[in-house]
């Protein structure tokens, strides 16, 4: 988060609006790389530019790179005039006639390091212009004040409070890959814990917002709540002590609130990392073998010989990519059909798409994914039971061996796969007493609809049937805009008042209650058709107006930003520890658009890694096996009820 642009862009004033990740950019490359070309045109003489432009050198850390590389690119950073990009503890030749920009962590190691290159007779660089990554303790302050060698060497001494990576327009990570183990852990470690928390909270608390978390459930009922059950409320409370101690010791911070934010864990949703995503994005990522957004394809060579290996990105900067990905898999085979047209002029891009959904539609009928897909969606609408559990795999496997290994042998989990039920039942899964719609409370008496995990939405128009699925956090984020956000299960630090409510609240909410209405009679109209239809009633987006504002369109919200978006409510950040889905982004970008609130998800690591073994990223599963639909849709406890059955309706 940034309070840079909080008078302009968070309150939707005059100005054009900026997403979250255009202002991380603006800040690093003018508020902190640019600002050492002013400084240089303030001294005696006028320089012309292209004296500065080679004369900078930037060094940086293991984190602050890492920062830097997730939202500008290399040839951003040369045009602000670096030259040379250094790593702080590598053997640096000394450049005495040249300035340098050191982007650091605050830490004292990386003090240490700044002292013994700006010291002595001869210092590396000629000038020094300092920029900490998060709030500088006081004790370092002083530390470098007590270097009198250095002091005059110091151009500027900064805090940029910039310690997160986003790794999409609406998405951004604080990256502690062991977060689960050292947070929700079987062991309880107060160090590891306390630490971790602090600094995702530095990390996250860098804009003033107004702070929600989950209630813990066990506050209301008999037994007592434990540490697991207070990480939200122990997180909100670390995230506001910074921003309050922020508000007195920052210079511009705001001193009203500038955004909302809630955080949440894993477990008021654990349906969401498991059932699978009929997206372009997701069946990419589950399907292809991928590595983060890279994809490998072979192009055939020019002089006849063995095929060449290929490498590209499937990211932002592809407009083919951006307007396919959070489109059904259908619908973005038929958008690419649709786009040869009015893309000739990107045609390797066209011909890259055209191949990766062939491979992916290929793969869907092999592995025959449209009959799992469809059971996922029944079991968590409640429109199947145990019994479509157990049709379904006696058509894939033969029930061998005892009861104990039966289980194993048919969804071929391994002892690593078991650490994953285990891990999850520590998040509160597999609690029968706790009755969160994101559980898996699912119980087989043979009543479809009764224990549904999910209720299809009233006033959306209808879609293909392996895309009703929805996250939870769709709701909260509609109840946020609304300030209709339930008190007693999602608490706020700093409660607003009902008039900065409303006032906050006004023009999203004017917006969404005209859209209600003209949706309104097609809703009332899906009551009477038929509930298992395969195909959409709903217009394919290529059909429709170019700025649609139904919130289904999957244009990049970054392209139409100066004709859709120049006013914008307050940003609504989604904290999940625990991990975040592909579902959850799919959802921020869709409501960005509905709410005309720029919505973004951040988690403590990469969006839609998922992997529970031994927890070191968060929440990975094996690409849509068939096999494993038990293990996708059921917690351990539920599946030996399910085997139980099975065996007493054959006795």
């Amino acid at each position: 988060m940034s309070f840079s642009d909080s008078d302009s862009s968070s309150h939707g004033g005059a100005t054009e609006y900026k997403f979250f990740r255009q202002v991380s950019r603006d800040r690093l490359l003018y508020e902190m790389l640019g600002s050492t070309k002013r400084v240089i045109r303030n001294r005696g003489r006028p320089i012309s530019p292209i004296t500065w432009l080679r004369f900078n050198v930037l060094i940086m850390d293991k984190v602050t790179v890492k920062v830097m590389s997730h939202s500008c690119k290399m040839a951003d950073i040369t045009d602000q005039g670096i030259s040379l990009v250094e790593d702080l503890f590598r053997r640096r030749e000394p450049l005495p006639s040249m300035d340098v920009i050191y982007f650091i962590q605050p830490s004292k190691e990386n003090i240490v390091m700044f002292l013994s290159d700006m010291s002595g007779r001869e210092p590396l660089y000629k000038k020094a212009y300092v920029f900490f990554s998060s709030p500088i303790p006081k004790e370092l302050v002083n530390h470098i004040k007590s270097d009198t060698s250095v002091l005059p060497r110091i151009g500027a001494l900064r805090e940029m409070n910039m310690e997160y990576f986003p790794t999409d327009s609406q998405a951004f990570i604080t990256e502690h890959e062991r977060a689960l183990e050292d947070l929700f852990g079987d062991t309880e470690n107060s160090r590891k814990f306390d630490a971790c928390l602090n600094t995702m909270a530095t990390r996250i608390g860098t804009e003033l917002p107004f702070v929600r978390f989950r209630a813990a459930r066990a506050l209301d009922g008999p037994t007592e709540a434990t540490s697991r059950d207070l990480v939200p409320m122990k997180l909100a409370a670390a995230v506001w002590d910074c921003v309050s101690k922020y508000k007195t010791t920052i210079p511009n911070f705001p001193q009203s609130e500038t955004c909302e934010l809630l955080i949440l864990d894993r477990s008021v949703d654990l349906i969401s990392p498991v059932i699978h995503e009929w997206t372009y994005d997701a069946m990419c990522h589950d399907l292809l073998n991928m590595d983060g957004n890279k994809y490998v394809l072979e192009v055939p060579s020019k002089t006849g010989g063995n095929p060449e290996i290929k490498e590209v990105l499937l990211e932002d900067d592809d407009p083919v990519w951006v307007e396919l990905r959070h489109a059904h898999i259908a619908d973005g085979i038929a958008k690419v059909v649709q786009a040869l047209p009015q893309y000739t002029e990107q045609v390797g891009r066209i011909s890259l798409h055209v191949e990766i959904a062939g491979k992916i539609n290929k793969l869907i009928r092999e592995m025959g994914l449209r009959d799992l897909g469809q059971l996922e969606q029944d079991l968590v609408f409640g429109d199947a039971v145990a019994k479509d559990v157990i049709n379904f795999l006696r058509t894939k496997q033969k029930f061998e061996g005892d009861k104990g290994s039966k289980l194993m042998q048919l969804a071929r989990l391994s002892s690593e796969d078991m650490k994953v039920v285990s891990n999850m039942r520590l998040l509160g899964g597999s609690d029968t007493k706790k009755t969160s719609s994101g559980s898996f409370s699912l119980k087989f008496d043979g009543q479809k609809k009764k224990q549904a995990a999910r209720k299809d939405r009233t006033g959306e128009e209808e879609t293909w049937q392996l895309f009703r699925f929805y996250p939870v956090i769709e709701e909260l984020i509609e109840n946020i805009s609304k300030g209709e956000l339930s008190k007693s299960e999602y608490s706020c630090m700093n409660e607003p008042s009902t008039s900065v409510r409303r006032s906050s609240h006004v023009e999203s909410s004017q917006k969404v209650g005209s859209q209600r209405s003209s949706q309104s009679v097609p809703a009332q109209t899906n009551q009477t058709t038929a509930p298992h239809s395969m195909r959409s009633r709903r217009t394919a987006n290529w059909a429709k107006s170019r700025h649609s504002d139904d919130g289904n369109s999957s244009d990049s919200t970054l392209k139409h930003a100066s004709l859709d978006f120049k006013k914008m409510g307050q940003r609504i950040f989604i904290f999940i520890i625990g991990g975040a889905t592909r579902s959850e982004l799919r959802v921020c970008h869709k409501l960005t658009t509905k709410l005309r609130r720029e919505v973004i998800l951040e988690t403590e690591a990469a969006v839609g890694k998922r992997d529970l073994n031994g927890w070191p990223q968060n929440l990975k599963f094996s690409a849509m096996d068939t096999q494993n639909v038990l293990f996708l849709i059921e917690t351990e406890e539920v599946r030996l009820a399910l085997w139980s059955e099975h065996f007493n309706s054959m006795a």
